[in-house]
């Protein structure tokens, strides 16, 4: 699954495409890419393997088109319960230790990579990443 978000001068592209192999997912992907006149690409991170390798992926890309990469990460703690619902959670500190590591991750990664000449910003949102990364995908790449 390849999840693909291009900023146009005149509006927002996100497009959710299956591949059945990994050429037909380059060439149809590149094929998009040059019809959508790229300018950014919105790479959401949660610092695994599998996201560093999109990442790369964004930046071959962001390379051969010109565009600026963005990086997002959504820290989420779900749904905080207690068993008896008595506890009493500090949950403004939990968000900002879990902004904190987020934040020191995100500069162990970019570190860890060569972006070249790739122009790229990091972000960070403390919501669900399904409805964050949408969300600031729709506002942010319609700017």
């Amino acid at each position: 699954m390849f999840f693909l978000a291009a900023q146009r001068k005149e509006l927002c592209s996100i497009r959710r495409v299956r591949f059945s192999s990994r050429a037909e997912a380059l060439l149809q992907v590149e094929t998009m890419v040059h019809d959508s006149g790229l300018k950014t690409i919105l790479v959401p991170v949660d610092f695994s393997n599998c996201s560093r390798e999109g990442l790369r992926y964004a930046i071959a890309f962001a390379n051969e088109f010109g565009a600026k990469i963005i990086l997002l990460h959504a820290t989420y703690l779900g749904y905080i319960y207690s068993a008896e619902g008595t506890a009493l959670y500090d949950i403004p500190g939990l968000q900002k230790a879990a902004r904190k590591t987020a934040e020191r991750k995100m500069r162990e990664l970019v570190r860890s990579l060569n972006f070249g000449a790739v122009k790229f910003e990091t972000a960070f949102t403390d919501g669900s990443p399904v409805v964050d990364i949408c969300a600031f995908a729709k506002i942010t790449m319609s700017i």
